[in-house]
């Protein structure tokens, strides 16, 4: 007996290895940045190198906000410089948050925030710079009188669609022509009155992309911009068409893959009021269904719901029968409220874009 005890001390000791706690990308209730974006930007310091050399823009950070809502395995995933990474990583791990919860419980949670880098306020703009600015995005035809004058013709939106011809402050230009699709402005045109400016253009073009196609069009690989500008120098035309970022998601859908934004898109009056909007159906309450639909949808440039659809529904193993109509009834009923919700849209670089967001409808009986 004391040898059988003897060997047992002597046999290795094996320690079974626990899972690792799971990271979420979508939660039931986000992450709070405690005192906001604006603090976070406070906390970030402008490097000295970065400002001499004119360098800005937005930089991604992200990182993982455990349970306690401390932040960890911070990286840079996207920025224009590395002279501002640092500065950026720094500030963020100095963040605290409050923690994101699934099923009542805190949870780690993926999480990219953007940080900005300015050095002054952009000079003012002649109508076709202001145009270009803005190729891609929602037109605002307030902002845009108020920007570059008052329009020669047009300005009449019927659904958010229509041409509207502005003049320029540049004496070059003759006139700009602005289409405009379900308020996303797509396309700009502009005469000029004065060929050798166009052909100035032209050649700074060709200097800095490289020689077009041969109808004159500069492809967005060409530019690094996602647009398209065909010049032609016969007819005194150069024309800007919105089109994919080249630089963004093949798809042009922001918030998956590893894609940041800006400002991720802000559901109006919350998911409180989203909830409120919901209706419970009959069937459900009378089987005594319930549980949490995750819902998932693009926000459009207009903050509008597109492609919606159930990503991750009601437990259906113990369901049968009715009980299964009724479960389909509640997946219905949350992608019915999605669709009547209304977003603040996102945004990249100021521009308006299509992000994939998802958000939980609950279903619970007293």
């Amino acid at each position: 007996m004391r040898l059988l005890a003897t060997l047992l001390l002597l046999l290795p000791t094996v320690v079974l290895a626990q899972d690792a706690p799971q990271i979420f990308e979508v939660v039931e209730q986000e992450p709070e940045l405690i005192g906001g974006i604006a603090g976070l930007q406070r906390r970030v310091t402008y490097p000295e190198m970065a400002r001499r050399a004119g360098i800005e823009g937005t930089v991604y950070i992200q990182f993982v906000v455990d349970e306690t809502g401390a932040v960890s395995q911070a990286v840079c995933a996207r920025s224009p410089n590395e002279l501002l990474c640092e500065s950026s990583l720094r500030a963020v791990r100095e963040s605290q948050f409050r923690p994101g919860y699934q099923e009542g419980q805190p949870v780690k949670v993926r999480f990219t925030l953007p940080i900005r880098y300015t050095l002054g306020a952009p000079a003012p703009s002649s109508a076709l710079q202001y145009a270009m600015e803005r190729l891609g995005t929602t037109w605002n035809p307030v902002a845009a009188t108020r920007a570059i004058g008052e329009p020669r013709s047009g300005g009449e939106f019927k659904a958010g669609t229509g041409t509207v011809l502005y003049p320029d402050s540049d004496p070059a230009i003759e006139s700009v022509s602005v289409w405009v699709d379900g308020w996303r402005l797509l396309r700009a045109e502009a005469t000029f009155a004065d060929l050798d400016a166009l052909r100035q253009r032209y050649d700074a073009m060709v200097e800095a992309s490289g020689e077009p196609a041969d109808n004159g069009t500069f492809s967005p690989q060409q530019l690094g911009e996602p647009m398209r500008v065909t010049v032609d120098l016969a007819r005194g035309r150069f024309l800007a068409e919105a089109t994919a970022d080249p630089n963004g998601p093949p798809d042009g859908i922001y918030g998956v893959d590893g894609w940041p934004l800006d400002t991720e898109p802000v559901l109006e009056g919350g998911i409180a009021r989203l909830q409120s909007n919901v209706q419970y159906p009959s069937l459900a309450r009378m089987t005594g269904v319930q549980g949490t639909v995750f819902v998932q949808f693009v926000v459009d440039e207009n903050g509008l719901p597109t492609d919606v659809r159930v990503a991750n529904g009601i437990d259906r193993d113990a369901l049968n029968g009715s009980k299964l109509d009724a479960a389909r009834q509640l997946e219905e009923a949350a992608m019915q409220a999605v669709r009547r919700a209304r977003f603040t849209p996102g945004r990249v670089d100021g521009r308006a874009v299509r992000v994939l967001f998802t958000v939980p409808i609950r279903f619970r009986l007293n």
